[in-house]
């Protein structure tokens, strides 16, 4: 997708596959979906790792926003270790894009944030139809913080964004309610608290974000050189590279035998 393509196009004639890694997620550009249901197009979600309790919790969001059920669909690979199964996250994204012929693809953004985030985005790209316009939205970053920079790029370059109304910031609010089984809506009162302690501006639900995709290289961190320097000595930066490593080779003995 060329930088200067309007990502949030409300064209009704378009279908929209969006790409979740865990029930909750979807909270980071589930205005822009309600809108796109509202103007007539097509809106697809799936989730690459969920449990049947998380499932109903997003499947209650999904109603909210106004996804039939029938354009929902939920994978189960493991929570914690989904980058020990990119080959099948993958095959499963194949069958299931040619099943729902999109014309957008939204991915998490590849940021090092969460290990399970990145291996959805590179499952999800990798079985990307060709010529699919495929966006990002941002969940966190990185491995290396205890309290996780939420709803921003780690380099905003190349960003779109709409602002909320005062409805939809309702909503979003409303809508974090919907995950008893996890500490979102905690999370949420935290970090907008933290947000006037330091005078910054609560635009943790007054706005959302995508960009075209920007990651060329798996094997090297999508961020800033000073954040992708400390990301590369860490354990966890050293797991994906075996994981994505052993991906590709068997992608390749895949189309040479």
């Amino acid at each position: 997708m060329a930088a200067d393509v309007k990502i949030f196009d409300p064209d009704p004639s378009r279908r929209w596959q969006f790409v979740f890694t865990h029930p909750d997620d979807e909270l980071a550009i589930a205005a822009w979906m309600r809108r796109l249901v509202q103007a007539g197009a097509k809106v697809f979600a799936v989730w690459s790792v969920a449990i049947p309790v998380r499932e109903q919790e997003a499947r209650a969001t999904m109603r909210k926003i106004g996804v039939p059920d029938e354009h929902l669909t939920f994978f189960r690979f493991p929570d914690g270790s989904a980058c020990d199964y990119l080959q099948p996250i993958s095959g499963a994204m194949r069958d299931l894009f040619a099943a729902t012929a999109p014309t957008d693809l939204v991915v998490p953004a590849f940021e090092c944030g969460h290990l399970d985030h990145d291996s959805t985005h590179f499952a999800a790209c990798g079985a990307a139809p060709s010529g699919i316009r495929i966006a990002e939205y941002p969940l966190y970053y990185t491995y290396l913080t205890r309290f996780p920079i939420l709803n921003r790029f780690a380099d905003p370059a190349g960003e779109q964004r709409i602002e909320l109304t005062a409805e939809e910031v309702a909503l979003k609010s409303t809508l974090s309610r919907n995950y008893p089984s996890q500490n979102i809506r905690s999370l949420l009162i935290w970090y907008a608290a933290a947000g006037w302690l330091r005078i910054r501006p609560r635009d943790l639900v007054r706005a959302e974000r995508l960009r075209p995709k920007t990651v060329q290289d798996y094997l090297k961190p999508n961020l800033p050189a000073d954040l992708a320097g400390r990301v590369m000595r860490c354990e966890k930066w050293k797991r994906w590279e075996r994981c994505v490593r052993a991906a590709v080779s068997c992608s390749q003995c895949e189309e040479t035998s």
